[in-house]
């Protein structure tokens, strides 16, 4: 019986890594963060970005997802 591969589907490539002492902005930072948050998200207790990129059982929140909100608490102004 064939084994059937599975299928991930990409991630959206929206990260800019700083290089050469570049600095990101507040903007760069929270765009980061909310892709980030969007695929490090909860299923079942489990976070399926690391499940789905690493085959990794993360519980959630997983230090992805940990950064991206704190992040975004950061760059969300209070009123």
């Amino acid at each position: 019986m064939p084994v059937k591969p599975v299928t991930v589907p990409p991630l959206p490539v929206t990260a800019k890594m700083p290089l050469n002492g570049e600095s990101n902005t507040v903007v760069e930072l929270t765009e980061q963060a909310v892709a980030l948050r969007s695929v490090h998200a909860e299923r079942d207790g489990i976070c399926a970005g690391c499940l789905d990129m690493w085959a990794r059982l993360a519980p959630h929140p997983c230090p992805q997802a940990d950064w991206a909100e704190r992040v975004l608490q950061q760059a969300t102004p209070t009123t």
